[in-house]
């Protein structure tokens, strides 16, 4: 039917009113225009939406429908607004970010620092959570980006993943661990111990890892299950590490202020040990400029953090550990 979203509007002030002459001072309309609104969207219609009588106006049942059906359009309209405004201008709204565990939660924060300053009307509303339990969020409508370890998404076809530059990874323990004593270790020995993890080991990883793991010299680190412990809290794996002869992995600008501190121990960082990363986001939701200039935040902050960790790998432990097979 060609009417129009104003004669919509028109005829919700007549039945909210219950008469012509006060939707017309409503709206701000001469009575007669408002009524040459409604009999025009009347006669789209084919019947009468209100039974006008000296008393005001009723509505028909048919009218009831079709003012049910206008209230839903006039609210998706008025969104569709909403949404085009904020593309345009990034004139206030708000934005909803999922955050993996890992050094994806610092790349996000130096993200919205910098967005934050640019884009002060925008609220952003940051969680993280395990990337599997981000996913339904994500789909669901509930986040306007992801950014986390990007291996899970290689199976959703319904996701567009823009990679990022994957992030090598250093094992750690304690000062004073057992691994410290000797003046090199190789993965296997690692085994030995408890190993804990900051979130599921992605796919990739996990079959190497199994393999070293089935080289350990001691038989109780083939039994270990891997990992032994799964958390998302870095305090709290940082924790159960300084209290405890497991070992961890993480990045390297994650573990720096601990490192250099003297809490924590940089014990190896096999080449191959590397996290990939990437923003996630549905293509059939339009991405707000909001969300697009979020993302080049998050290109940026990324960047410099992987540049962080190469440098500090060659630091710890020379220019070859990160480039080793």
């Amino acid at each position: 039917m060609n009417y129009e979203l104003r004669q919509l509007k028109h005829a919700l002030a007549v039945a909210e009113h219950g008469n012509f002459a006060q939707a017309a001072l409503a709206l701000h309309l001469s009575q007669s225009a408002l009524s040459r609104s409604v009999q025009a969207l009347e006669r789209i219609v084919g019947a009468p939406i209100f039974v006008r009588s000296a008393q005001g106006v009723s509505v028909t049942d048919i009218g009831m429908e079709v003012l049910r059906r206008g209230r839903d359009m006039l609210a998706l309209a008025a969104e569709v607004d909403t949404q085009f405004f904020r593309n345009r201008s990034l004139q206030g709204g708000s934005l909803s970010v999922g955050v993996g565990t890992a050094a994806s939660e610092l790349s996000a924060v130096d993200a919205t620092r910098a967005f934050v300053a640019d884009c002060p009307t925008v609220r952003v509303e940051l969680r993280a959570a395990f990337r599997t339990d981000l996913l339904p969020l994500l789909k669901g409508g509930q986040l306007d980006l992801l950014l986390a370890d990007s291996s899970l998404f290689a199976q959703e076809p319904e996701l567009e993943v823009e990679p990022l530059e994957a992030h090598p990874l250093v094992v750690y323990v304690r000062p004073g661990h057992p691994l410290t004593r000797s003046k090199t270790v190789a993965l296997p020995e690692v085994f030995a111990f408890p190993v804990m993890s900051l979130g599921r080991i992605q796919p990739g990883l996990l079959a190497p890892l199994l393999k070293e793991q089935a080289a350990a010299p001691a038989p109780v680190s083939q039994l270990r299950p891997m990992p032994s412990v799964i958390c998302n809290s870095r305090s709290m794996l940082e924790r159960l590490v300084l209290s405890s002869d497991a070992v961890a992995s993480a990045e390297p600008s994650v573990l720096r202020p601990s490192v250099e501190a003297g809490r924590l121990v940089a014990l190896l960082a096999p080449g191959w040990l590397h996290t990939p990363f990437g923003i996630v986001h549905l293509p059939s939701r339009v991405q707000s400029a909001a969300a697009l200039a979020f993302r080049e935040h998050l290109r940026r902050a990324h960047a410099k953090r992987a540049a962080e960790d190469r440098h500090l790998v060659d630091t710890w432990f020379g220019p070859a550990a990160g480039g080793a097979a």
